[in-house]
């Protein structure tokens, strides 16, 4: 529900409240008039929380109708594909017939090969994993216990998973506050064994950068987000979608050059596509992503920072920079912060200076309504966590 309408029922909740404060001591002459303010408190409050049992049920309806229009777009994505491979084999096959100059030819495979680059990075959903008709799983799939692997099982299975394509991916909604209308969707990486259990990212992303799996993963990952901002744009949404990507990626110069030349060829995919960074790595290898940061932003991309420990000592002007438009921050983190008795962060001038350099703040990790009610008196734009939705699998 937006703000306007938000603001006309506060209005008329306002309004029937007083005409019951002033009117009950006419109609019952016996009544004091404290009594009749205090029945027209009463009927506020009720009007109050009336309206917000009706503004979830509403918000609740609008995720889910956005995430079954995500699920329509897997028939969409399938089609694509298989036209892409079918003409991967008809250049092919041209390429086997050709017999003009060994110049020409050479340009012929190499096209053949950059296609087939983008198109393997595209992959198939495995077998059984439903229709574009709704929703793909109706329950999530059961977790693999955090610690009960050792690494070199998690490095088997990542390997096993990247074989057999058992990469997935889930959508946790970023929403505005107070609204807590969704605005993003985080594309979360997940792998699944062999019995359909998953493995959160966490448990296994340092792993994958230790193997060199990473870029594969991150390629995957990009490529279906890519897709999905297709089909926002043909349903003329608003939403965007963050994808976390590692430093290994952006510096991995063949990746790059394919993935500049198809996006120079979707420009309008840009603006809808964030690349998520962790704080540390982006500082830590700041010299390196410089060149592929400017290439991307030049193309109208936009950087988020998560798992930033501290607001203090960022600077807003290298961010707007480097194209950083979002930064993320844990909720306990920065809820310490603003409650350390010594040296309280100063929000409001902290928040100023992100917004000068056009940066938007996300608070992460909010999982219960006490906190949210902190962090509502705060000026923060967005959220994220499991109290506005858990992730969901597509």
């Amino acid at each position: 529900m937006s703000l306007p309408r938000h603001v006309i029922f506060a209005l008329i909740y306002g309004v029937i409240a007083i005409a019951v404060a002033l009117t009950l001591p006419y109609s019952v002459p016996s009544m004091e008039k404290w009594t009749a303010v205090a029945i027209g408190a009463l009927v506020l409050t009720f009007g109050a929380v009336l309206h917000e049992v009706y503004s979830r049920q509403v918000r609740e309806r609008d995720v889910q109708r956005e995430m079954a229009h995500l699920a329509v777009a897997r028939d969409d994505v399938l089609g694509e594909l298989a036209r892409a491979r079918a003409e991967v084999r008809a250049i092919q096959g041209q390429l086997l017939q050709r017999t003009k100059g060994e110049q020409t030819l050479g340009r012929v495979k190499d096209e053949v090969r950059l296609l087939q680059g983008l198109v393997s990075r595209l992959s198939d959903p495995p077998a059984g994993r439903g229709t574009a008709r709704g929703p793909v799983r109706q329950a999530p799939r059961p977790l693999v216990p955090a610690g009960s692997l050792a690494d070199d099982d998690i490095v088997a299975l990542l390997r096993d998973a990247l074989r057999h394509d058992r990469i997935d991916m889930a959508l946790q909604p970023i929403v505005s506050l107070p609204q807590r209308k969704p605005r993003h969707y985080e594309a979360l990486c997940r792998i699944r064994d062999a019995a359909g259990a998953h493995l959160q990212a966490g448990a296994f992303i340092g792993l994958a950068e230790r193997e060199g799996l990473v870029a594969t993963i991150d390629n995957i990952l990009l490529f279906r987000c890519v897709q999905l901002v297709r089909e926002s744009l043909r349903r003329h949404s608003t939403v965007g979608f963050f994808v976390n990507v590692s430093i290994h990626t952006l510096a991995d110069r063949l990746f790059m050059a394919q993935f500049v030349e198809f996006m120079a060829g979707n420009r309008e995919l840009s603006s809808r596509l964030v690349f998520e960074i962790g704080t540390d790595d982006f500082f830590g290898a700041l010299d390196v992503l410089r060149g592929p940061i400017e290439v991307l932003g030049q193309l109208g991309f936009r950087f988020s920072l998560d798992k930033a420990r501290a607001l203090v000592g960022l600077d807003a002007g290298l961010l707007e920079q480097c194209h950083v438009r979002f930064l993320k921050i844990d909720v306990n983190a920065l809820l310490a912060d603003v409650r350390d008795p010594e040296s309280p962060l100063d929000i409001d001038a902290v928040k100023q200076a992100f917004e000068r350099a056009s940066i938007d703040l996300i608070v992460d990790r909010v999982e219960t309504e006490q906190a949210l009610v902190e962090v509502l008196d705060l000026p923060i734009d967005y959220g994220q966590g499991v109290l506005f939705g858990e992730p969901r699998e597509i």
